[in-house]
């Protein structure tokens, strides 16, 4: 069997039906065929016909056959992309009661082993082939919903996955656009709330290229100033240590001072002191003085310390 997703109506015989004497359409095509006339022209009548052949069991229709016609007879073509597929033929005529009947034939066009056309059960075949080959015209003529009318155009044209394709990539150019929006008025709100920086001046435009090199040159300024913050830091502790060391020599020389003082004094004090005695005075004095020049030369050559007597 074809694949029903692909039939089309490719050809439309009707006589005598409702108030259409004669209509032969033949190749209509894959595209969408319009109809165009006047009120009472037949348009209705057309679409009606094709409803009447393909409606499947249980199929019922008020007055199908043409005032002053014994009988009413539509005939479709259906095919797909290679040859014709089915020939649907549906004849109304009318009981002795007074109401329409409907004889359908439907034939599988496809050939027998022997040669002969293959026939396929009647409304069974119909009801299976009209949800996917039949766009129905009555009812997109009575929906009045646009986006249903718009669904059945597009089912009708066999383009519906592309279709809800170019929906989705739709939404999401939609929500991207609301997004880029949202956050243009935050960075709009965020703008007004900035202070110039300098008002009342042309700012000029930022050579990114140029502003890259000065960020890099600024980042190695300040790693150079890093390093040039803790040498500081351990010279000023080295001065730190050295200072203290100072204090302690100048405390020495204080005292060094002070027995050199006390010891002229002595001196002084006892002219006729033992001999021996004197001896060693005079020797403690030397051996002070001589302790006090080595340091006064110390601190004189080191920090520059003049002699503190």
């Amino acid at each position: 069997m074809a694949d029903n997703e692909s039939l089309r109506i490719t050809r439309l015989e009707v006589g005598d039906f409702k108030g259409l004497r004669a209509v032969d359409i033949t190749r209509m095509g894959r595209g969408l065929v319009m109809l165009c006339g006047k009120n009472g022209a037949g348009k209705t009548g057309i679409l009606e016909s094709i409803e009447s052949a393909l409606m499947g069991g249980g199929a019922s229709m008020q007055e199908p056959i043409r005032r002053g016609a014994e009988k009413a007879t539509v005939r479709l073509t259906l095919s797909d992309n290679l040859k014709d597929r089915y020939r649907i033929t549906a004849i109304w005529t009318t009981t002795k009661s007074g109401k329409p009947k409907r004889e359908l034939e439907v034939s599988d066009l496809g050939l027998g082993p022997d040669g002969s056309p293959v026939r396929a059960a009647q409304t069974t075949l119909l009801d299976g082939l009209v949800g996917a080959i039949a766009f129905d015209p009555l009812s997109f003529d009575r929906e009045t919903n646009a986006e249903k009318r718009l669904a059945m155009l597009v089912s009708a044209a066999g383009i519906s996955e592309a279709w809800d394709a170019k929906n989705a990539e739709l939404d999401g150019s939609k929500n991207a656009r609301k997004e880029a929006n949202a956050e243009a008025k935050r960075l709009t709100a965020i703008a007004k709330d900035t202070t110039d920086p300098s008002p009342g001046k042309t700012l000029e435009r930022v050579d990114p290229e140029a502003a890259i090199v000065r960020l890099r040159d600024a980042t190695e300024h300040n790693g150079y100033r890093i390093n040039k913050s803790e040498g500081v830091k351990h010279l000023d502790a080295q001065i730190g240590e050295i200072q203290a060391e100072q204090s302690k020599l100048v405390e020495m020389l204080a005292t060094a001072v002070n027995d050199r003082k006390l010891a002229l004094k002595w001196l002084d004090e006892n002219p006729a002191a033992d001999a021996v005695e004197a001896e060693t005075a005079a020797v403690d004095v030397e051996s002070r003085n001589a302790a006090y020049a080595a340091q006064v030369a110390t601190l004189h050559a080191c920090w520059g310390v003049a002699d503190p007597c």
